[in-house]
């Protein structure tokens, strides 16, 4: 079992973060834990506590805390190396040195959501056998963050031979974990990466009771050519239409960026599979950049098919 580092936190105007103490909260009982803002994110300082054991027990009974933060630190002022080398839990992810968990358990709409997505991309590489492999792993983003995004797709340089494949698109689905401005800020940060082009994100809410249990269930595509900051298309694709307010919501985060899909002023369903309005192309040009590899066509993913596999998923909590 691990036992995390004592905190070493300077006390000066050094450090890339600031911290505040939390507002005492009687529901959830934490009125001693700090607060840690970085960039546009706040996380709950957890460092101070030793074992792993301890830490996944609080959090586990503290998940009201991600209502409110996104996510909790587990330990600071990590390396790179330190992190791919240790034996942090899975969920772990490094960003500005900061060990960050922000969900515990996979729950069953996420992984079957990114299962689909990522045989998209399995058949995708076996029809363009030379462009590399798709999978997941991390992505090394800076000497100190690091991230594992739901899925990969790698190139395979042709010159010069035995080179290492690189990134060129990754996607990541978000269920519980982090809220939209969140979840948008994070993915971005995979521009870091120069060799990667494409992003996708899929943000998927509850089932809503008063809705007939419907849910609703958006998708940003991200283009270097396009933003590296904005998405390039924003599509709600669910059984339940995006709201007046979630479209300001997005609007807002997107700079205005278009927002297509079922809307709550329109009578757009995701219920073909041949509606271009669902189908994200990136065309080999975006993706690959320069040079294209000879053959290569555009990836395709049908949100149809998406959707298909989440209808199935009756009890979106339900965990493994």
């Amino acid at each position: 079992m691990k036992i995390l580092k004592k905190n070493t936190i300077k006390k000066n105007n050094t450090d890339t973060y600031t911290k505040e103490k939390v507002k005492k909260d009687k529901e959830n009982g934490v009125p001693k834990l700090k607060l840690i803002k970085v960039d546009q994110f706040s996380f709950v300082d957890m460092s101070s506590i030793k074992l792993e054991s301890d830490i996944l027990k609080f959090i586990e009974n503290n998940k009201k805390l991600l209502d409110l933060y996104n996510g909790f630190v587990i330990d600071k002022q990590v390396e790179i190396n330190e992190f791919i080398n240790g034996d942090y839990v899975k969920q772990a992810y490094l960003y500005k040195g900061l060990v960050i968990i922000n969900t515990l358990t996979e729950s069953n709409i996420h992984a079957i959501t990114v299962g689909i997505i990522n045989d998209t991309l399995a058949v995708y590489r076996w029809n363009n056998a030379e462009v590399g492999t798709a999978g997941t792993g991390s992505i090394a983003i800076n000497q100190n963050t690091c991230q594992q995004p739901d899925g990969q797709l790698y190139r395979v340089p042709q010159f010069p031979l035995l080179q290492n494949p690189f990134p060129v698109f990754a996607q990541d689905v978000y269920y519980k974990s982090l809220p939209p401005p969140a979840a948008m800020q994070k993915i971005i940060l995979y521009f870091n990466v120069p060799t990667i082009n494409a992003l996708l994100f899929i943000q998927i809410y509850d089932r809503d009771p008063l809705y007939g249990g419907n849910f609703k269930a958006v998708a940003g595509l991200y283009q270097r050519n396009f933003s590296i900051i904005y998405p390039s298309s924003i599509i709600s694709f669910g059984s339940q239409p995006l709201s007046a307010n979630d479209i300001a919501t997005y609007n807002q985060l997107s700079n205005n960026t278009p927002i297509t899909g079922y809307l709550h002023n329109n009578n757009n369903l995701n219920n073909n599979p041949n509606n271009q309005m669902f189908i994200i192309t990136i065309n080999q040009e975006t993706l690959y950049n320069n040079p294209v590899p000879v053959g290569t066509g555009p990836l395709e993913l049908n949100l149809f098919i998406v959707k298909q596999k989440m209808d199935l998923v009756a009890d979106f909590p339900a965990t493994f």
